[in-house]
């Protein structure tokens, strides 16, 4: 480059607008700092953070220019990733979820009188096989805007209706939303209802240990935290009869574990489940968690478990089943103040 011009190595990216402005700061000030594109020698283009100062001669002229850049590649091609993860889905490259919702809030902000917008959710059935060998099968939710919704976000709740209901009718298949299926052919929404009924009442949650070695469920950790940040005991249902890992009692925020009642049921005359059930105990005491022993069906399960320091129980000894509602009406009461009086009363008799 001696002797040369270093415009010459200036990429075409700039317009005019950009180099005048360059230049009256350079020339005002003395000085000019900000991003740059240019090439290299061999004509590839990269970005450069350019600091730029005049030198000037005696007279107060300036002479030259010194300029120092650093080449900043890689921070763009950060940059570029950071968005493309936080609007690109990583395996096809396309929208995301995030992405579509600023697409359809834009969209259906700008529709026009009498205009609709069709909108279909499509979920390819069997992936995993079909990743695997090339087996391609569709099933498709779709729904319309306005006359379905024009918030983004209960269009989605449509779409998903419409494409849990094409689903139980058989894959490869096609569903348009309508009204009733947000009631009547939706359990996952009504299950959600319930779920929501139950937290806003603070029953005690229950996670079985399957969900907590589910990897669909990702990082439950932050949820359950949050859940006992609201009120809400958590605790272990079937504990011991799943793949175990000792590892999550540890890392995730549990109050309490249910031991299961295949370990109680042939309490206290089984030397395995004594030893099972006392190891239990102890290492939950380490570990600040409360023990419930399911099944229990005799006062010498009872007993035992007591004596081993176990004081919650539940099981035929003290009740059958009974349907969710009676149950509802006698503790809901004791739950919110109104029946402690009488709780009281009941354990100051045993």
């Amino acid at each position: 480059m001696r002797g040369r011009n270093a415009s010459s190595l200036s990429a075409p990216r700039h317009d005019s607008a950009f180099f005048e402005c360059y230049w009256q700061t350079l020339q005002s000030t003395g000085r000019w700092e900000g991003e740059m594109w240019n090439r290299r020698k061999h004509g590839d283009e990269y970005p450069e953070w350019l600091r730029v100062r005049a030198v000037t001669d005696a007279g107060g002229r300036p002479s030259h220019h010194v300029c120092l850049f650093t080449d900043i590649s890689m921070h763009k091609a950060r940059e570029r990733d950071l968005r493309r993860i936080g609007f690109e889905d990583p395996l096809t490259g396309l929208p995301n979820r995030r992405r579509l919702h600023d697409l359809m809030g834009s969209r259906l902000r700008h529709l026009r009188a009498g205009e609709s917008l069709d909108m279909a959710l499509i979920d390819i059935d069997a992936f995993k096989a079909f990743n695997d060998s090339l087996r391609l099968g569709l099933t498709i939710g779709s729904c319309r805007a306005p006359e379905d919704g024009r918030e983004t976000g209960i269009l989605f709740q449509r779409l998903e209706s419409a494409l849990y209901t094409a689903k139980r009718h058989g894959r490869n298949h096609s569903q348009r939303f309508r009204p009733a299926l947000d009631v009547q052919e939706s359990p996952q929404l009504g299950m959600v209802n319930d779920l929501r009924h139950a937290l806003a009442t603070g029953f005690q949650l229950e996670i079985t240990e399957s969900v907590l070695l589910d990897e669909r469920a990702g990082d439950i950790a932050p949820r359950l935290e949050a859940l006992r940040a609201l009120g809400h005991p958590v605790a272990i249902d079937d504990f011991g009869t799943g793949y175990s890992s000792l590892g999550y009692l540890k890392k995730l925020p549990l109050d309490k574990l249910k031991l299961d009642r295949t370990f109680v049921r042939a309490l206290p005359g089984d030397r395995a489940d004594a030893a099972i059930v006392t190891a239990v105990l102890a290492m939950a005491r380490g570990l600040d968690l409360e023990v419930i022993a399911e099944g229990v069906e005799t006062e010498a399960q009872r007993d035992f478990l007591l004596a081993a320091g176990c004081e919650l129980v539940q099981g035929f000894l003290y009740a059958r089943p009974e349907p969710a509602g009676a149950i509802e009406t006698r503790w809901l009461p004791v739950r919110s103040g109104e029946g402690s009086a009488a709780l009281a009363a009941a354990e100051a008799n045993g």
